[in-house]
Parts: C-alpha cells; sequence; structure tokens
C-alpha cells in the first residue's frame, strides 16, 4: 500500500466489552455498542479551515488549543455563537485564564468575533480566513456524501 492510500480503504471493525463474570472480553450486540461512546471516544472536531487553524497555531499562548475547542463548539451549534463551557474547557484541558487570555488574543487577530456580558460566558462568532460554513451554517457549492453526484 502506497503512502497516499492511507484512509483509502475500509476497515472492518468490532466492538468488545469487559465482562466482569468471564474475567474476558465479549463481543457487544445491540444497543451495548455504544457504551464506548458515552466515555467520550468518539467524539471528534469538525473540519477546520486549514487558513484560520495555521493563524491560530502562530499566535502565542493558546490560542491553537482555544482555537479547536471553539470548533468543537461550533459543531454542535446552528449558525449561533459558541460559548467555551467549563466542561469544554475540562475536554480540552483548559483553565479560564488560557481561554480569556486566548479570546481576545484571536479577537485581536480576526479569527473570531466576541460578546462579552458581565457575569456570563463569552459568546464567539467564528470569522477570519474559511469561517464561512461555521457555527453549523450549511457551506456554499458542492455537496458531499450519500447521494451527492
Amino acid at each position: 500500500m502506497a503512502l497516499g492510500d492511507i484512509g483509502r480503504e475500509r476497515l472492518e471493525t468490532e466492538l468488545f466489552l469487559w465482562d466482569r463474570r468471564t474475567g474476558g472480553y465479549v463481543e457487544a450486540g445491540g444497543e451495548r455498542g455504544h457504551v464506548l461512546g458515552s466515555a467520550g471516544n468518539d467524539r471528534y472536531i469538525r473540519r477546520m479551515p486549514m487558513a484560520w487553524v495555521q493563524r491560530a497555531c502562530k499566535l502565542p499562548g493558546q490560542c491553537g488549543l482555544v482555537g479547536m475547542a471553539l470548533w468543537y463548539r461550533a459543531g454542535f451549534s446552528r449558525g449561533g455563537p459558541v460559548e467555551v463551557s467549563g466542561h469544554t474547557r475540562a475536554l480540552f484541558g483548559l483553565s479560564s485564564r488560557m481561554v480569556a487570555a486566548a479570546l481576545a488574543t484571536l479577537e485581536g487577530a480576526g479569527l473570531i468575533q466576541c460578546d462579552r456580558q458581565p457575569g456570563k460566558l463569552p459568546r464567539v462568532r467564528m470569522t477570519g480566513p474559511g469561517a464561512s460554513g461555521a457555527n453549523g451554517k450549511a457551506a456554499k457549492g458542492r455537496k458531499h456524501g450519500p447521494g451527492s453526484a
């Protein structure tokens, strides 16, 4: 297999769970297959514009990591602004100070717009290069996926 072919072949996988009674792994069937997802193993970050990520990663501090957290939250949003909640901070290992500093830097670089109100989490809208279609909006142009020609 050539290096360029990596990721093009379909892998068949099966889910196994640890069974305390037998002391070994058993094949998960039916509804039990989603147990793996409850541990957070099936999470992913939606597609991120490369130009946006490159600019964020060149900024000081944790801007790249906070940017990933923002794009992760944008995958759940339906066109509105996103917030970096305590749960999201915990997922990415971020402190509230890290987030506050990175949001200020990202906003200064023109990659996001923040709406700050006292006593509330900042509401962030993705801007900058390639951010059209962020926050759950459908991207213009050709659709990809099943049934697209």
